[in-house]
């Protein structure tokens, strides 16, 4: 009757005996090691804040960026007021006792976020003026492949040759990769005037409507 050796590589109740070829082999990792995780956090409103917040306590070895397409952060916050009490509108972890009244106007809760953002040290994670343009998924990679919008600041040339600051921005496109996409986007920063006929250049208030949009985006 014929036997297998230790080194064969012959069934044994259906599982493979040891062999050289076969040896399992230890990973360069230790077992509680979390893996390198890259985040991406599109929107420094109020999900985007929060997101960035809790994804840096609660996730090891992870690299967090944030885009914001505005050139500051808080969102929609730029001159609204907000109908919700202001001791409600505020995050459990970060309150603020200093509210000016009970309906907090618009520059106060940017203010607020703006010193969420400080208290946090989340500054070095945002990227201001970075509009997200496109995201899809790589099935075979488990990867997000993003493409994002960022302007280009062209100094304007004197005639002397020498240059100065205050020209024109272009736009350029650079790509990203992420492997967890967090959209905190908010429907109200994607707002617009309704077509009506004549409503550019109706008075609504001391600015008129062109004015009032460019002052918000």
């Amino acid at each position: 009757m014929e036997t297998s050796s230790a080194n064969s590589t012959s069934n044994l109740n259906g599982h493979a005996t040891y062999s050289p070829e076969s040896q399992y082999k230890l990973p360069s990792f230790c077992i509680d090691e979390a893996r390198p995780m890259k985040v991406v956090v599109v929107g420094a409103g109020y999900s985007g804040i929060v997101a960035g917040i809790r994804f840096l306590q609660r996730i090891k070895n992870i690299t967090l960026t944030i885009y914001e397409a505005n050139a500051g952060v808080g969102g929609a916050w730029y001159g609204l007021a907000c109908d919700i009490p202001s001791h409600c509108y505020q995050l459990t972890f970060a309150e603020n006792p200093n509210w000016s009244s009970f309906y907090a106007p618009g520059p106060e809760i940017h203010d607020y976020l703006k010193s969420v953002v400080e208290k946090f040290h989340l500054d070095s994670y945002i990227k201001l003026r970075h509009r997200l343009t496109r995201a899809q998924y790589d099935e075979e990679s488990g990867k997000w492949n993003l493409t994002i919008q960022r302007p280009i600041r062209e100094e304007q040339t004197l005639q002397n040759g020498s240059s100065q600051g205050g020209g024109q921005d272009n736009l350029e496109e650079i790509e990203d990769t992420a492997d967890v996409l967090f959209t905190g986007i908010g429907s109200l920063s994607r707002w617009q005037w309704p077509d009506i006929e004549g409503l550019a250049s109706r008075n609504r208030s001391p600015g008129n409507v062109s004015e009032i949009t460019a002052n918000i985006r």
